[in-house]
């Protein structure tokens, strides 16, 4: 009669690892792997190697080294890809969105390093003829860019902005939000867009009121 093979013990055997087990487990049989075959336990099998890694499986190119049978969660499971995406590929919950506006009328706005453009926008009193991303001297656009053209009464050109978004949450250098001040410390850009800002909110508002 052949002995009851446990997959803990040919695997132990197989990578030369230790192998612990909790009483009671199948370990006490004596049993190990029978290869090619499907194998049974009524208990968890445990593999320990106190000298690093105590499990590897290596599969044929294109086959799959690991199945399951439900997709209940793996606690504590730290995956190196999703779907074929590592983490840097996701957005954070902490990801945060930020307005960026040029340095003066007339240039167009960049997101700074480590982010992304989200989109873009501009202001001009007389209109915009173009709003939409910058174009380097080849002609090419130029990446988390957004220039705006067009006529302002008050500053001669567009002030163009753009969205910037920080997948990590990071905060944005240059950013401005509507609570910020025309200070000094801001750009020229920004101060133009924060006073042409104030000047059709109270528009809006006077109008508002007048019906």
């Amino acid at each position: 009669m052949k002995r009851i093979i446990t997959v803990a013990v040919a695997a132990s055997v197989a990578l030369g690892v230790g192998l612990v087990a909790a009483p009671g487990s199948a370990m006490a049989s004596s049993a190990a792997v029978l290869l090619g075959l499907s194998n049974s336990s009524s208990h968890a099998t445990g593999l320990t190697n106190s000298y690093g890694t105590p499990l590897l499986l290596r599969a044929k190119p294109g086959y799959a080294p690991l199945a399951v049978n439900n997709t209940t969660k793996v606690s504590l499971l730290n995956s190196d890809l999703l779907d074929g995406y590592s983490s840097a590929s996701f957005a954070k919950v902490a990801g945060k969105t930020a307005t960026v506006v040029g340095a003066d009328a007339g240039i167009a706005a960049h997101c700074p390093s480590g982010t992304l453009l989200v989109g873009g926008g501009g202001l001009a009193d007389g209109g915009l003829m173009y709003s939409g991303p910058d174009t380097d001297s080849s002609g090419n656009f130029s990446k988390n860019s957004w220039d705006a053209i067009g006529y302002d009464s008050v500053f001669g050109s567009a002030i163009s902005f753009a969205q910037c978004y920080s997948p990590s949450g990071a905060s944005i250098p240059g950013a401005i939000t509507p609570s910020s001040t025309t200070s000094a410390t801001l750009s020229k850009g920004a101060r133009m867009y924060l006073k042409r800002m104030g000047e059709l909110q109270h528009k809006v508002t006077t109008q508002a009121g007048n019906k």
